[in-house]
C-alpha cells in the first residue's frame, strides 16, 4: 500500500508485503508490518509489533512517558566502537561514532549513539535510547534480530534478517 498522506494501522493489523506513506505512519499495538514500512515522515510504533525493515525521518515507539532529550552524559565517546564479543552499553553514555558488534549488542537506558549500530547477532535497544540526529539518516541493523524495549527514537533505518520486535 502506498499513500500520499498518512497511514493508520489499528491494533493487530497485518501487512503482507509493504506500506509507504508520504506524511507518516501511526501503528497501534500488536501489528505485523510485513517486509517493509517506510515513510517520508514519522513512523510511530506500538508495543508487540514485529517487522523486518523500517525507514523514516524519525522512528519512535509509543510508550508511556517522554524520551529524555536532556540526558547528562556520564561518558562521551568521540569515535566508533568495534567488539568481537557480546557488548553492553549502560548508563548515560553518548557515542559520537558507530557501534559494530560481531555478536549481540545491548544498548541500555539513556544512551545516545550518533552513528550507525550494526551487529552480526542481535541488537537490543532499551528505554530512552536515541540513534542518529534529526536530519541525519543512520541505521540500526541486527542480522539475527532487533528488539526495541521502551520508548526509543531512531532517525533513519532499521533492518533485520531475523525478527524485529517492539516490546
Amino acid at each position: 500500500m502506498a499513500c500520499e498522506g498518512e497511514i493508520y494501522l489499528g491494533k493487530y493489523s497485518r501487512v503482507l508485503r509493504w506500506i509507504d506513506a508520504e506524511k507518516g505512519i501511526n501503528i497501534e499495538n500488536g501489528c505485523n508490518l510485513g517486509v517493509s514500512a517506510t515513510s517520508n515522515g514519522v513512523i510511530k510504533i506500538g508495543k508487540g509489533c514485529i517487522f523486518k525493515r523500517l525507514f523514516g525521518k524519525e522512528i519512535t515507539t509509543q510508550h508511556e512517558g517522554e524520551l529524555n532529550k536532556g540526558v547528562v552524559s556520564e561518558a562521551v565517546i568521540k569515535g566508533s566502537i568495534k567488539t568481537y564479543n557480546n557488548f553492553f552499553v549502560k548508563g548515560n553514555v553518548e557515542i559520537h561514532g558507530n557501534l559494530f558488534g560481531e555478536k549481540d549488542v545491548f544498548v541500555s537506558k539513556n544512551v545516545i549513539v550518533k552513528g550507525d549500530i550494526f551487529s552480526q547477532g542481535k541488537v537490543v535497544l532499551e528505554d530512552n535510547v536515541m540513534v542518529g540526529e534529526e536530519g541525519k539518516i543512520k541505521s540500526v541493523i541486527g542480522k539475527k534480530g532487533v528488539t526495541i524495549k521502551g520508548p526509543v527514537k531512531i532517525y533513519g533505518y532499521v533492518m533485520t534478517e531475523g525478527e524485529g520486535r517492539v516490546e
